[in-house]
């Protein structure tokens, strides 16, 4: 066995020491130079990340409200007085029917094309030809003193049949000569004779015990029932483009250098008032970006806001050129109407 000198054994430790130095040395220049063309790079990547910029308008638009004005709830029976309404946030074109509940004894009369008045039926609505702020009626009660009747007034958009704002209020039909339930036709006392001549006996009518309620006008068209559903719609209106006045251009197409925008609707269908919602909207861009809005304003039954939804860094790899709007994405609402018409997706033309 051949044993290693000493002064071999020690210039063989200094080689290896000396390759370390120079190995580590070249990694810590590597590292440098890597460190250097990572440098170079960051400006231009959080260049591209920084100008993919989303803005967001939107315009509230209440619900279609009407508002009914009577010159008395008291109306004297058989005279003619005037229902007048005001309509609020009318959208369209339409025609207006007025209903009133039955009630024994009672009628309702409303003038015809002739101008003379004619009788129409209870609990079945009737149109108001011609008539778009105001009508005169006659109520008639011929078995009660005072008869309370609700009345019911609602517009109807022409396009596509739907009701799109009612109102109701109430009357009391007022009739002097009712008594005791029948009319009376006399004040001079009655006078009945028995089979005995000795014996008369006079009866006087006595006025019936009146009872009567008193009717709020409701000033809404579609009011929030405490008892009632939510159910946020989203209807997508049509996609374009926002020029560097932010003036929104309707296109079929998008080019990848410009900014492509979106205009959508979020409706509260529900009969139940939405508080404290928000959604989210999932944007073809580079990189994808998932937009998330801020707690979004009460929404009445009825209510709507319409939105335009701008963004930069078009490129539709990522979404198939999808883009999609999701109201109430973490489902915070209770008991929604439908979840079904929370989401509505478009596909963009995207182009060079």
């Amino acid at each position: 066995m051949q044993i290693m000198q000493p002064k071999n054994r020690d210039f063989r430790t200094a080689s290896l020491k000396a390759l370390a130095v120079v190995g580590f040395i070249a990694i810590l220049i590597f590292g440098i130079w890597g460190v250097i063309q990572v440098g170079r790079m960051l400006p231009n990547v959080f260049s591209a990340i920084s100008s993919a910029a989303v803005s967001l308008s939107s315009i509230f638009v209440p619900a279609e409200r009407l508002e009914i004005t009577l010159p008395s709830a008291n109306i004297p029976s058989g005279e003619p007085f005037t229902l007048t309404w005001t309509h609020e946030g009318k959208r369209a074109d339409g025609t207006y029917s007025l209903s009133f509940e039955c009630r024994d004894g009672l009628s309702v009369e409303a003038p015809a094309q002739s101008g003379v008045y004619q009788k129409v039926f209870c609990n079945t609505p009737f149109n108001l030809t011609n008539e778009t702020a105001s009508m005169k009626l006659i109520a008639i009660s011929s078995e009660s003193r005072y008869l309370d009747v609700p009345i019911k007034l609602t517009f109807t958009r022409l396009s596509d049949a739907k009701v799109t704002a009612q109102t109701e209020t109430a009357i009391t039909v007022i009739n002097e000569k009712v008594v005791t339930g029948a009319i009376a036709t006399t004040t001079t006392p009655v006078t009945t004779t028995t089979t005995n001549p000795r014996t008369t006996t006079t009866t006087t009518p006595r006025p019936g015990t009146s009872s009567r309620n008193t009717y709020v006008l409701t000033q809404a068209g579609r009011v929030s029932d405490p008892n009632g559903r939510p159910d946020l719609a989203v209807t997508i209106l049509d996609t374009g483009t926002i020029d560097s006045s932010n003036i929104y251009t309707k296109v079929g197409s998008i080019n990848r250098n410009g900014r492509g925008a979106v205009r959508f609707i979020v409706e509260n269908l529900g009969t139940k008032t939405v508080d404290n919602w928000t959604f989210n909207a999932v944007l073809p861009t580079l990189p994808m970006y998932i937009f998330s809005s801020p707690m979004q304003p009460t929404l009445g039954p009825g209510d709507k806001i319409e939105y335009t939804l701008a963004f930069d860094q078009v490129d539709g790899a990522a979404t198939a050129n999808t883009l999609t709007i999701n109201a109430d994405p973490a489902n915070t609402l209770w008991n929604e109407v439908s979840e079904n018409n929370n989401i509505a997706k478009v596909i963009l033309n995207i182009v060079q």
